[in-house]
């Protein structure tokens, strides 16, 4: 995963936001591709993601590079859980495109 240290160099929330762009735009598209009904508490979890962002921002920038080590840590295992899952229930040629797009998130982070 990432570390707070290696985060506050110069350059890298850039990087990150670039990715993060890439990634979001991915998975939307998958998520029409494959016609997934979005959870019905994406607003909360819109308002909730800007509050903790916005929150930690406010306490400087090595608290929000912490939150966002620890936001990267748990989608990196949510990625990983999903990945065991697919391939336990013997699905990965139905989901083959889903699983390359979290294997490159898990491996990127992992790196």
């Amino acid at each position: 995963g990432i570390n707070a240290e290696w985060s506050l160099r110069p350059g890298v929330i850039r990087h990150m936001w670039d990715q993060e762009k890439v990634h979001r735009d991915k998975m939307n598209e998958l998520v029409l591709r494959y016609r997934i009904r979005p959870t019905l508490l994406l607003p909360l979890w819109r308002v909730a993601g800007f509050t903790l962002g916005a929150g930690t921002a406010l306490l400087g920038k090595e608290a929000a590079m912490a939150c966002t080590v620890a936001v990267e840590d748990t989608i990196f295992q949510h990625y990983t859980d999903q990945i065991r899952e697919i391939i336990d229930q013997g699905k990965e040629e139905e989901y083959k495109e889903v699983l390359e797009v979290m294997k490159l998130y898990v491996v990127a982070d992992d790196g």
